[in-house]
């Protein structure tokens, strides 16, 4: 399939942007997780966006700055099904991800496809 994502070029002064597709076909939905870098997603974790289709883009968040990890989640669980992905997240900054499947098809990747 082909999806055409628009990216959103207008930043905010106080506040980093985030959105994500999935081009995961292993997965009908999936929820995303952001946690301290270094952390795992625990019970006291709440998702940033839930319940992403295949095929999809995710409403944009608007986040804190910081340094994360993003994590994908079966959807309405915690059971994670994405290794780490290193957020580091400015004010200003707009970041658009996509995920993909791997060559384990219990697992799916976040990649960055930001634009400078």
């Amino acid at each position: 399939f082909a999806a055409r994502i628009t990216p959103d070029r207008a930043p905010h002064s106080t506040s980093a942007k985030l959105r994500i597709f999935s081009g995961s076909v292993n997965y009908d939905f999936f929820d995303v997780y952001l946690v301290e870098r270094g952390a795992e997603v625990t019970a006291e974790d709440f998702r940033i966006l839930a319940g992403i289709g295949s095929g999809a883009i995710s409403p944009i968040v608007e986040l804190l700055a910081g340094s994360y990890d993003l994590y994908l989640t079966e959807a309405n669980t915690r059971d994670v099904i994405s290794p780490a992905f290193p957020a580091d997240l400015t004010n200003g900054s707009i970041v658009d991800l996509i995920a993909v499947d791997t060559v384990d098809t219990a697992v799916i990747e976040a990649v960055d496809i930001s634009r400078p």
